[in-house]
């Protein structure tokens, strides 16, 4: 079972809350990889401290890559990740990997807190978790990971649908016209 975090791998995505479940996740017999791609302030870090926790086997990083090559590496995985530590500025935020993620129909891991946590939860295109809560992150994590293949694909094609019905670019171009007819009004 895989699971792709793309982007910035920085100070705001609660690596530390997240090393503590990836390592409390080992406890359990599963066979999850972590894929990370991206760069970032982090980086060196966060391989460094995998390094110590002897957890190198269930991580592979890719360097940045141009968003062309990024659905190539999605056909690969099974769900995505978003990860954020709590507070104003990240509780108002909604990665533009959430829309990515969905686009592709992938279920989103979400450990985080705000509106990544409130639209995850309302559309169901995975699961949420308080950025402190690294227990229930692991056993949501752990429960998703033996989902059968049917219900991962029912999943990804509920999670396209979704995109298609609220977050495509066409949804987003009706939604601005919109208002702007109704100003001039």
């Amino acid at each position: 079972f895989k699971v792709i975090f793309s982007g910035n791998i920085g100070k705001a995505q609660n690596l530390d809350n997240f090393l503590k479940a990836v390592k409390l996740i080992q406890n359990y017999k599963n066979n999850i990889k972590w894929i990370f791609v991206g760069d970032g302030s982090q980086k060196k870090w966060l391989i460094e401290k995998i390094n110590l926790l002897k957890l190198k086997d269930k991580f592979k990083f890719y360097n940045h890559r141009p968003s062309h090559m990024i659905p190539k590496l999605y056909e690969k995985v099974d769900a995505g990740l978003i990860s954020l530590k709590g507070g104003l500025t990240f509780n108002n935020t909604l990665p533009a990997k959430f829309q990515s993620y969905i686009a592709f129909g992938l279920p989103v891991f979400t450990f985080a807190s705000g509106e990544t946590f409130r639209i995850t939860k309302k559309f169901k295109v995975g699961f949420s978790c308080n950025p402190n809560n690294v227990s229930e992150f692991v056993d949501k994590v752990i429960e998703f990971s033996k989902f059968s293949e049917k219900k991962i694909k029912k999943i990804k094609k509920n999670n396209q649908d979704i995109y298609k019905k609220n977050f495509s670019k066409k949804k987003a171009i009706f939604i601005i016209v919109s208002e702007i007819e109704r100003l001039i009004k």
